[in-house]
């Protein structure tokens, strides 16, 4: 394993999570604006849970939104931190 102290490749590397993290970010927007059929099941401190039934499946769908206040480098540290998980 070697480690790399070339700028260029740091650099790279941060532009990489940055883009994967932002596609992701609109691929999970995009999702949530796909379909009307969400149901709000729970709303507290902040959170929402909407709940939806699957056609193919015993299980109901779920998705949870939250708003956080923070800056997107925090957000994407917490997000790139896979070691901590």
């Amino acid at each position: 394993m070697s480690l790399s102290l070339n700028p260029a490749d740091s650099f790279k590397r941060k532009l990489m999570n940055r883009l994967t993290s932002l596609l992701l970010m609109i691929i999970l927007i995009s999702l949530s604006f796909s379909s009307n059929a969400w149901t709000l099941d729970k709303q507290e401190d902040g959170i929402s849970v909407y709940t939806k039934t699957k056609n193919d499946s015993d299980f109901k769908a779920f998705r949870g939104e939250v708003i956080v206040e923070s800056n997107i480098e925090t957000i994407l540290g917490v997000i790139n931190d896979v070691e901590s998980m």
